[in-house]
Order: structure tokens, then sequence, then C-alpha cells
């Protein structure tokens, strides 16, 4: 009822007003404690902030994109952790797409061919330092056969009737596929790749869902992925090749759409993240200065220089605390160095609303420094509270993701 809806704005009314005035009694008695002993509270602060880094000894940077980027209960991430233990650090994965444009099916015998094509790109790479593939790939022997270990829905179509010899005499991997593919038809192309027999020519299974975009669905699929494995025994020589196969690969004669996802790649990209630093600094710096013109007067009374250069102060202490006790909980990520800054956005954003009220309080009170400050933090205090919460809330609803970087 009316009468019902009236009351609960009544009470809502009444306990704002509680709020409001508890919360400006709070901020009154803690700004005037604080402006009869100053020292004290600087000292004391500083402690608290020293106490709080303590937790930076369990300081720990992540740099790994698949525990930054990737939610760590997926399937992906166990099957990686099972590599990983297996061959600790010894390979150098890299993916390449062959897509039709259109969502075309190149589950056909010219799709495999161009698949293939890709493959006899990659084998024909010779990196800037003279390093051919087989030099550099992780090479798998069965039987009698050795060749470079890849993994793509080519292994299934390699067979040892069609074998086919390279000029120095040794077994072809993607000579024997061509020769067994170009005797196909569409038919027994598609045949093969959903019908299987999935093995391949290392009796290893094959698993056609994590080659073939859309798997299961239909009888059609508009992309095949193809791994090459690289050792790692020889990181900068893998490193060099890994750049001219992708030259390579973006030249080869193909008609579909090519795809390349380099470690390279994910090197370079955290090297670029890396070189971004020097511009975050420049850009606090910046926010300094402007701060501290900008806080007070253009003058030499009221220019309160050294109250910015405090208020900057504050923030990195905050932030040596943040640190610290973060570090207790959490890790170092490329989206933690955007903090500072946003730290020195929020915290002189505080200043600003601190200095307005202290003014204006000054204006009309005519009372000791100390009350001015109490009654200066008591109008602001309230402010600053809803503000922070709703920063604070921001913050928790993005620990809410699943992606590790931005829920740390």
């Amino acid at each position: 009822s009316i009468t019902s809806i009236i009351a609960m704005n009544v009470n809502l009314r009444a306990v704002s007003k509680k709020l409001d005035v508890a919360t400006r009694t709070f901020f009154f008695r803690l700004g005037y404690a604080i402006a009869e002993a100053p020292l004290k509270t600087i000292f004391l602060s500083t402690i608290c902030v020293f106490i709080a880094a303590i937790g930076a000894l369990n300081f720990q940077e992540e740099t790994d994109g698949g525990k930054l980027w990737v939610p760590q209960d997926t399937l992906a991430i166990q099957h990686q952790g099972l590599r990983d233990s297996n061959f600790p650090g010894s390979i150098r994965v890299n993916q390449i797409i062959l897509s039709a444009p259109g969502d075309e099916d190149i589950a056909t015998r010219k799709g495999v061919l161009e698949l293939l094509t890709l493959l006899e790109a990659v084998e024909s790479t010779v990196s800037s330092s003279s390093q051919a593939y087989s030099e550099v790939c992780e090479r798998t022997i069965y039987g009698t056969l050795e060749f470079c270990q890849t993994s793509s829905m080519l292994d299934i179509f390699f067979d040892q009737d069609y074998l086919v010899s390279d000029g120095e005499g040794k077994a072809s991997f993607t000579g024997t596929i061509r020769a067994k593919v170009e005797t196909l038809s569409d038919d027994e192309v598609r045949n093969a790749l959903f019908d299987g027999p999935y093995v391949a020519w290392n009796n290893i299974a094959v698993l056609p869902k994590q080659f073939m975009h859309g798997y299961g669905l239909l009888n059609s699929t508009s992309a095949f992925k193809m791994l090459i494995i690289l050792s790692n025994s020889d990181e900068e020589a893998a490193y060099d090749w890994e750049g001219d196969m992708e030259r390579e690969l973006f030249g080869a004669d193909v008609s579909y759409d090519v795809y390349v996802a380099t470690i390279r790649n994910n090197q370079d990209a955290g090297a670029a993240q890396t070189s971004d630093v020097p511009l975050l600094t420049i850009g606090i710096i910046l926010a300094v200065i402007y701060i501290c013109h900008t806080l007070g007067h253009l003058n030499s009374v009221q220019s309160r220089f050294g109250l910015g250069i405090c208020a900057v102060f504050a923030v990195v202490l905050a932030a040596i605390a943040m640190f610290g006790i973060c570090s207790l909980f959490s890790f170092y990520g490329p989206v933690h160095t955007m903090l500072p800054l946003l730290l020195v956005a929020i915290g002189i954003d505080d200043a600003f609303v601190i200095m307005t009220a202290f003014d204006d309080v000054k204006a009309d009170c005519k009372n000791g420094v100390s009350e001015r400050i109490a009654r200066g933090l008591s109008r602001a205090g309230s402010a600053i509270t809803i503000t922070s919460f709703t920063n604070a809330f921001a913050f928790f609803m993005g620990a809410t993701t699943r992606i590790p970087a931005m829920r740390y």
C-alpha cells in the first residue's frame, strides 16, 4: 500500500541520516586525532606499511600465458600438465590452421593436399642462421621409420605401401602422404577423415576432434589444425627458425587462409608488454607534476608543492602495502603493471577532495587548525568512503572471472 511505501521511505531516510552522522562523527574524530599528533600518525602509518610489506617476501611473477589467460580447471590445462610433467621444457609446440573463407567444406582431396603443402613449406624452411627443419624439430622413431614430430589429420594418410624416399634414400613423410592422397577421390578422403581408422604412422591414436573444426556435428569441416613440434634444446635456434617458418607459410601456394601461432609470437608479446614500462613511468611522472601544480595555487605562498609530493608519497606507501598483502595470496602478472598509475589517479583524487573540503571549512571557520582539519575530513570522509567501496566492489566483481590474470 501507499502507507507502507511512505513508511519504508521514511525508515530508509532515517537509516541514511544515521549512517551519514556516524560517518561524519568518525572522520571528525579521526581528523582531530591526526591533526593533534601528525608525527605520531606518520610514524604509525609507516610502521604498518613496513609490516604489510613483509608479504613481498612471497612475491611471485607469472609470465606463463597458459596460467594467466586460460581457466585452470579446463581439460586443455590438465593435458598440458601431463605434457609438462613428462617433457619439462623440452619441446615448443607451434600451431598452424588452414581455414576456408565462408565456412567452405575443406574435407576434400584438395583441402588435405593444401594442408600437406603447408607441411612441405615447413620442411623446406631454413633459418637465417642456416638451421634446417630437421635440425630443430623433435624427432620420433617407430620401427625403421624416423620423422620430425607433427600432429594433424595427415597422419592417418601415411601408408607404407606408398613409401617414397627422399634424395638421401630415407623415407619421406610428406612424399609418402602425397603419393597416397593423390590416388584418392573426395569421397575416399572424406571417409578416411570421418570414419577412420584414426591411427598415425607410429601407431599413436589421432584425435580428429582436436584437428578438425566442427568434427562430430557434420561430416564436413571448414578448418584443419596442425601442430609442429620443435626441440627446445637450443632455444635461440628454434626462435630464429620459427620466424622464417612463418614467412614460408604465408608465402605458400595455397588458396585457403593460413594462420600461425608460434612460441616466438608469445615471447615477442611478453617483450612488447615489458617495453611499455618506460611509457608507464613517464605517465606517472607527468601525473605527479600535474598534481603538484594544481593541488594549490600558482603562487609562492599557496603553491602546496610539498603537499603534492606528500600526497604522492602516501600513494607510494599504499602501493608498497598493497604489493606486500597481495603477494601473500596472488601472483604478479601483466595486468598489474597498470596498478601504479591507477593508484596515483584514485589516491590523488581523494587528496583533491580533502583539500577542497579543507578550503571550504577554512573560509567559514575561525577555529584552530586541528578543528579545521577535523571538519574538512568530516566533510570529505563520507565521499571518499563511498567511492572507495564502489571501486572495491568493481574490483571484486572482476575477481569473479575465471581468467586468472583478471581474477588475481
